[in-house]
């Protein structure tokens, strides 16, 4: 650390900063939500396939919560999730299904033990095996 310059820890909230000039940095670890890409955005599901998906919120959370739940629905009636679970930052679940051209979303609903609640998207096109 050199003179005049401040490192804020990333769970801190509030900054008090008494008069004068200061460097302010922000640490790289900041609330990204790591799922192969920013949410909302579009996947491909095979027809008839049964895919594990995993949804990692480990960078999202703040550094005292952990996930007291998760759901995930489905607007396809024929693509469906299941076997929904809460491993440590993960959201797991199966996708099954789906017929061929068919445009649906998952709606992933995570919250934690602090009281935060985090509702993503999840576009997907089913394409022929």
């Amino acid at each position: 650390m050199q003179e005049r310059e401040l490192i804020i820890p990333p769970e801190d909230r509030v900054i008090m900063i008494a008069s004068g000039f200061y460097e302010i940095v922000i640490p790289a670890e900041q609330r990204i939500i790591y799922v192969e890409g920013h949410m909302p955005f579009s996947q491909q599901h095979t027809a008839g396939n049964i895919i594990k998906w995993q949804i990692n919120y480990e960078r999202w959370l703040n550094k005292a919560a952990s996930i007291t739940n998760g759901s995930v629905t489905s607007s396809s009636a024929t693509c469906y999730p299941n076997g929904v679970t809460v491993q440590g930052n993960n959201i797991i679940f199966f996708l099954n299904g789906g017929v061929v051209n068919e445009t649906f979303t998952l709606t992933v609903t995570m919250n934690d033990n602090i009281g935060n609640q985090k509702n993503d998207a999840i576009n997907f096109t089913v394409v022929p095996p």
